[in-house]
């Protein structure tokens, strides 16, 4: 499956007056590559994730994928193939975890479904899958979420992701709470998916051992005032 490139065009994001917070932000990503996004805090990391879900627009530049800009007109069908892990999860607290994974695709089910948390057997097998994959015990697939650890959650998080088999997968620090075992088979599975389907990855990382090893390309934010797109090793 080739999903198309993905990148960005000149975008920038300022707040008030002061400095951009995101300036001419420059990158272009092929189907099967992993970048990493870099840089300190307060750099503009969670502001070009946001951007790049649709959930803050952009002053100026442009969204690009398949070729093609984002617009209003075709934006729907872009976030219908864009998987995000959000830094505080966004899980259903109250919800068990393997209906949160199966959440990941409510909007592809019908809205009785969803309300009902009756979905089809192939996907609750596919959410189990997942979450066997993630390393979670098996008592745990029933279990509200809020009964969970941090990094359970996370783990949750990332399976639901998956399970849109998504052409974009987007990630703000998705390994910050999980130990550096458990860290590596999560990054792994979610490298092996991009690979598999031939998809995009990019994800925000402090960890530097982690984006040497895993990304293909580095998203480098210096600094409020200067951004930059590179290949790795040429930061």
């Amino acid at each position: 499956m080739n999903t198309g490139s993905f990148g960005a065009r000149g975008i920038c994001v300022s707040f008030g007056q002061n400095a951009p917070t995101l300036s001419n932000i420059n990158f272009n990503l092929m189907p099967g590559e992993i970048c990493g996004l870099v840089g300190p805090s307060g750099s503009g990391k969670t502001t070009l994730l946001k951007v790049l879900t649709k959930q803050l627009e952009q002053d100026s530049g442009e969204l690009l994928w398949r070729g093609e800009v984002v617009t209003s007109s075709n934006a729907n069908i872009y976030l219908k193939k864009l998987s995000f892990i959000p830094q505080l999860l966004g899980l259903v607290d109250r919800l068990p975890a393997i209906d949160n994974v199966i959440s990941g695709i409510a909007d592809q089910v019908s809205l009785t479904a969803s309300v009902f948390r009756s979905f089809p057997l192939n996907y609750i097998e596919r959410g189990i899958t997942l979450l066997n994959e993630m390393g979670l015990p098996e008592r745990t697939f029933t279990q509200p979420v809020l009964n969970l650890s941090v990094g359970q959650k996370q783990r949750v998080a990332i399976a639901r992701a998956l399970m849109r088999n998504p052409h974009i997968l987007l990630g703000d620090e998705p390994s910050s709470s999980l130990d550096s075992s458990t860290t590596e088979a999560c990054i792994e599975r979610m490298v092996q998916f991009t690979k598999d389907h031939n998809s995009v990855m990019l994800f925000s990382c402090h960890q530097k051992s982690l984006v040497e090893r895993y990304a293909t390309k580095v998203i480098s934010l210096e600094d409020l005032s200067a951004q930059r797109s590179s290949p790795l090793g040429c930061n």
